[in-house]
């Protein structure tokens, strides 16, 4: 078994695949696939923990997944293909299925054949290479530049038995092997990808010394390794590779000269060191240590890491499953250096870790629930006269005034879990509640307006959302002594209430040219929704008049007008040809609704400015409100903003994008 190791370690460096494959959209029978894929890891886990247990159970008899809990469990895959989660089922259930049945009973008492079938580890060790692989190919993905794309790196089932000379094993062991070579492949990949993206520092000798002894500590393993079983001295300068090879190699040309120097050092301190340890331990072959002891060292260790992933999972609100993140028997052996000790010792340290595993995890995360289950829902009896009401972790503070509604009802306030939770626009930074008030009426002040706060030590990047559509939608936010707050109506707390977060958006731009301007805060929250833009050098240009077109085009987000696919109606204009694609669809839409018409002369003239009085004419037809005036606006403005519109002068006067957005923000904030 070592020899086998060790001789797959050998071919590890020196071997190098990169398949390349053709991409199409996804359909539903890939979906199903991947499915399949995930759903027969899953069965086999659950065989080998009963064969570990020493119990043979029928497929037919044990407890099956539920739809809920799969969907749950695989919720980020499943996110933008919403549409096919009944095909993810069906093909996870049928290779949960086959998983299962493959695995069950091998060595455990009462299977068919009596349980005296040896544990394959043929699995364990695809499992183990194909994670391996899968990291070097995310990492190399990473440094070249290329998007993430695991399939691209994925070797053919051919390529994989080259290889790792598969030639030599039983058909079911080949099977076996490739199976799960090619299911780890992809979480290697994914994994050391992304951690790559997000937390890989490239500015400074350090992070690329830190780099360079990663790669640099596995390549001296293996040549350390790969010496001593072919009969060479101990040379760690006979395989070193040069500056150049390794800057070739890691693509070290991307980045700066203090990170490539600290790279290279590192990877040759580490070559060093790996090499010349490798070779030690592979001559001495590291003394066994007592049989005994086996399974209570395993135990210990497994216990640390179960408590460390159980909090991990824990408060990435993943569910309470220690079989999702159990560690394989292979990684278990290679993390531990159990492939020097006796094959006895092995089997009873794995075991060990893995039951130590399963109690610290399940412990770990039953006591965090536990303690979060008491916070996680409020209930709270609002009087007539309202009052402030607090969730009960004391982050969430809602302010209902007296007169809200007219007769007393309950607050509820829960702790959810919601879709798109992890959009990469935003940083959480709070929990999502759900807000609703069971209000047996139905009836409340439409005048009135309900407070909602949370604590907050955050920038003017952070916002209260609200959760529409299985998106977020910016509210108006104001952050002032740690607290960040709005204002919502009654109507969004009724039924089954709204869900709040705050979010910190990571793509805000702070236009510096509405700085003390008496409309930022219309304008930066039309901004936040994503109605209306700044220009590409960071300005608004608050005072700018709008076009005709352009006003039909943020009116279109708004309302999130349906638009048409024909605009054959547009060629009634004599200045057609001046339409252009960006607002086209626009035009057709608001004149095929009667919003908006040509002039007398048969032209449109989309790039004119418009007019305070083609406003008031369009918004009354928009809002179905004869009574609708522009006068009504600019009152408001002169109230709230001390600010004389131009209006005033004559109605022929063109509005500006500062008075636009305050328009739309006072009718759909």
């Amino acid at each position: 078994m070592k020899k086998i190791i060790i001789f797959c370690l050998i071919i590890f460096t020196i071997i190098s695949f990169y398949p390349s494959t053709i991409f199409a959209e996804v359909s539903a029978e890939e979906v199903k696939n991947e499915g399949y894929n995930r759903g027969y890891e899953a069965g086999r886990n659950q065989a080998l923990i009963n064969n570990l247990n020493n119990k043979y159970i029928p497929y037919e008899q044990i407890q099956k997944p539920t739809k809920t809990k799969v969907w749950d469990d695989y919720s980020e895959y499943l996110k933008d293909k919403y549409q096919y989660r009944n095909d993810f089922y069906d093909g996870y259930m049928a290779g949960f299925k086959d998983g299962y049945n493959d695995y069950i009973g091998i060595g455990a008492p009462g299977s068919p054949g009596g349980g005296s079938q040896p544990i394959n580890y043929s699995a364990d060790y695809g499992a183990f290479f194909g994670t391996v692989f899968g990291e070097i190919a995310g990492i190399k993905d990473f440094e070249a530049g290329k998007s993430p794309n695991y399939l691209r790196e994925l070797p053919k089932d051919s390529e994989i038995t080259t290889t790792f000379d598969l030639k030599k094993l039983a058909s079911i062991d080949r099977t076996y092997f490739i199976r799960e070579f090619k299911s780890n492949f992809r979480k290697g990949y994914e994994d050391a990808y992304y951690n790559a993206h997000y937390g890989l520092k490239r500015d400074s000798i350090e992070a690329g010394r830190n780099d360079g002894s990663y790669f640099g500590e596995i390549v001296g393993s293996i040549f350390g390794a790969k010496d001593y079983f072919e009969g060479r001295t101990l040379d760690h300068q006979r395989n070193m590779p040069s500056d150049s090879i390794i800057k070739s190699e890691y693509s070290l040309n991307r980045d700066n000269e203090e990170y490539t120097k600290g790279f290279i050092e590192g990877f040759k301190n580490a070559y060093r060191e790996a090499y010349i340890t490798s070779f030690r331990e592979a001559r001495n072959n590291v003394k066994e240590l007592e049989v005994s002891f086996a399974y209570e060292n395993g135990y210990v260790v497994g216990e640390a890491r179960g408590i460390e992933q159980g909090r991990i999972d824990y408060v990435n609100r993943k569910t309470n499953d220690w079989m999702r993140s159990r560690p394989s028997a292979s990684a278990i052996i290679y993390d531990y250096k159990l492939m020097y000790q006796g094959q006895r010792y092995m089997e009873d340290f794995v075991n060990g870790f893995w039951e130590g595993y399963s109690k610290g995890y399940t412990d770990t995360y039953k006591e965090l629930s536990q303690e979060d289950a008491i916070n996680k829902v409020t209930s709270l009896v609002v009087p007539l006269d309202g009052g402030r009401f607090q969730s009960s972790d004391s982050s969430l503070i809602v302010e209902i005034d007296r007169g809200t509604y007219y007769r007393e009802n309950i607050l509820n306030i829960d702790v959810v879990s919601s879709y798109n939770r992890f959009d990469n626009k935003y940083i959480f930074a709070s929990n999502s509640y759900r807000i609703s008030v069971v209000n047996p009426s139905g009836e409340f002040n439409p005048d009135k307006k309900i407070l909602i706060s949370f604590e907050y030590y955050g920038d003017n990047r952070g916002g209260i959302y609200i959760q529409r559509n299985d998106k977020w939608e910016y509210l108006n936010s104001k952050i002032e002594d740690n607290r960040i707050s709005t204002s919502v109506h009654p109507s969004l707390l009724s039924g089954n209430g709204s869900i709040f977060a705050v979010l910190v958006d990571k793509e805000m731009i702070n236009f510096y040219d509405i700085r003390g301007h008496w409309a930022k805060n219309e304008i930066e929250t039309l901004v936040r929704k994503g109605i209306i833009n700044g220009y590409p050098d960071k300005t608004f240009r608050p005072d700018n008049y709008i076009t005709r077109a352009e006003f039909l085009v943020l009116l279109s987000r708004a309302y999130q007008w349906n638009l048409p696919a024909d605009t054959n109606n547009l060629s009634l204009f004599k200045d057609r040809n001046t339409f252009n694609a960006f607002s086209e669809k626009q035009i057709s839409y608001a004149l095929s609704h009667g919003y908006i018409s040509g002039y007398p002369d048969n032209y449109f003239r989309p790039n004119n400015n418009i007019t305070y009085k083609e406003v008031e004419i369009i918004m009354r037809r928009i809002l179905k409100n004869s009574n609708f005036t522009w006068d009504s606006i600019a009152n408001k403005i002169i109230y709230d903003k001390k600010v004389r519109s131009n209006s005033f002068d004559s109605m022929n006067n063109n509005i500006t994008r500062a008075e636009f957005s305050y328009l739309l923000y006072d009718l759909i904030k």
